[in-house]
């Protein structure tokens, strides 16, 4: 989609005749411009000789992730397009969300897989793969990835990665931004002083500029530092991640913003 004579942008999109699937937050600020392109697509009522099919299911992944512009060009594209399309957002988080947006849908709560659940779909991966696990293995799997389940397939690519180079496995297994949030934490602990802060910008710029979100380092560096303390102090933990998660969100959701 071209946004001026010399900047295009790329949004991978599934569609059919009947349902559309993207993630208009992968255009950065410029996600107006993907929902407005939306418009004219949502209000094509499609055609099937299935009379019960009278309208499309549009499915806009990440929508907390949305730019308030967008959300409020969304809205507007909701409202005008309710007889030919349905929309189902996805989001980790409501608060992000226009409340415009929130009071026009029906907020359902999805919970994550349980841990057989995640394994079942392990095992049958790992056997379409011609992968050897044990069951244990794809539990410790699923455990470590937190019961998220894109993250324990990539775990499962992992596993099979060091099986082919004969290299051990460690369950649960940590990526490099959590063994460096683990570390930020430890560091934190051991002492609180300007220097310790100007030791660890560094590595909090680093995992920045390789994409980690600045919500995901705030919130696992918090876990970490929960997991050593005791008593008030975790309240007050969590009471400061919560306003600079917060914080973070209602910035970056600006589009008159841009965080370096």
């Amino acid at each position: 989609m071209n946004i001026s004579s010399s900047n295009t942008i790329l949004v991978p999109i599934l569609s059919s005749p009947y349902h559309m699937d993207l993630n208009p937050s992968l255009a950065g600020f410029h996600d107006r411009k993907v929902i407005l392109e939306l418009k004219e697509m949502a209000s094509m009522v499609p055609i099937s000789p299935d009379s019960h099919r009278k309208y499309r299911i549009i499915i806009l992944r990440e929508a907390d992730k949305l730019t308030k512009d967008a959300q409020q060009a969304l809205r507007r594209v909701m409202e005008k397009a309710t007889v030919s399309s349905r929309f189902i957002l996805t989001a980790s988080s409501l608060s992000p969300i226009l409340a415009p947006i929130r009071s026009r849908c029906l907020c359902l709560r999805v919970p994550l897989p349980t841990v057989d659940e995640l394994s079942s779909v392990l095992l049958a991966a790992a056997a379409n793969e011609n992968i050897a696990i044990d069951k244990e293995k794809a539990a410790g799997i699923a455990v470590g990835a937190e019961r998220n389940g894109r993250r324990a397939l990539h775990h499962l690519a992992i596993y099979a990665t060091h099986q082919e180079l004969n290299r051990e496995f460690t369950i649960p297994y940590l990526y490099t931004w959590q063994t460096l949030c683990a570390d930020i934490a430890h560091e934190c602990l051991q002492k609180q002083s300007p220097q310790v802060l100007i030791d660890i910008r560094p590595r909090l710029y680093d995992m920045l500029a390789k994409c980690i979100p600045g919500t995901t380092i705030l919130v696992t560096i918090s876990n970490a530092l929960l997991a050593k303390v005791e008593g008030s102090l975790q309240c007050e933990i969590i009471s400061w991640a919560a306003f600079y998660v917060r914080f973070f969100l209602l910035l970056v959701s600006s589009s008159s913003w841009v965080v370096f």
